[in-house]
């Protein structure tokens, strides 16, 4: 046994500490925590690259609607998944949804048709959809000042709106960083 330095009494070992695992919840020793998350919660070694990275082209599940038994906010959370191969930044440095940017210029509305809502982790709008490809895009965010709008024109369940037509007008408004952009405003619903 080790003595200490100042009294030359022997010292005792501090007991293991234990914490639960975040995952598991399992009772571990502190320091075979990492060892147990390795062993017993990581993926296998990765195999063979892909050439090039799959999550671009993973499809989106559909949003579930009001009364739905699945809500976002107290189903299962989408379980995140590593990324295999080269990672492209032309596969990301456009963006998928329809903006008021890409609109022509001197253009002032746009008509799009919804498709079906849907789910996509990471979005900024709190809600989104896919719709018939304008302009290139085939999603369109919709913003808290829009679903306010649609329930104003009379939509307060929104899973009618598939398969009607949104009118969208442009209007200036600022990034989140504070520069001046075309935003989408919905001036209304047809079909």
């Amino acid at each position: 046994m080790a003595k200490s330095k100042v009294e030359n009494k022997p010292v005792t070992p501090a007991p293991q500490q234990s914490v639960n695992c975040s995952i598991c919840q399992e009772s571990i020793g502190l320091n075979d925590y990492a060892r147990h998350i390795q062993e017993r919660h990581s993926s296998p070694a990765p195999g063979p690259a892909i050439p090039r990275a799959v999550i671009p082209n993973t499809p989106i599940p559909s949003m579930p609607f009001p009364g739905s038994p699945f809500q976002p906010q107290n189903g299962p959370q989408p379980q995140v998944r590593p990324m295999t191969g080269p990672i492209r930044g032309d596969d990301y440095a456009g963006t998928q949804y329809l903006k008021g940017v890409d609109l022509p210029t001197g253009t002032n509305e746009v008509r799009v048709r919804v498709i079906q809502f849907v789910y996509i982790p990471g979005q900024r709008s709190p809600l989104a959809c896919q719709i018939d490809k304008v302009y290139g895009k085939e999603y369109l965010g919709i913003n808290k000042t829009n679903i306010k709008q649609l329930m104003t024109l009379g939509f307060p369940d929104l899973s009618v709106l598939a398969g009607k037509t949104l009118v969208l007008a442009t209007y200036p408004t600022n990034t989140p960083d504070g520069k001046m952009t075309i935003g989408l405003w919905v001036r209304s619903v047809e079909g």
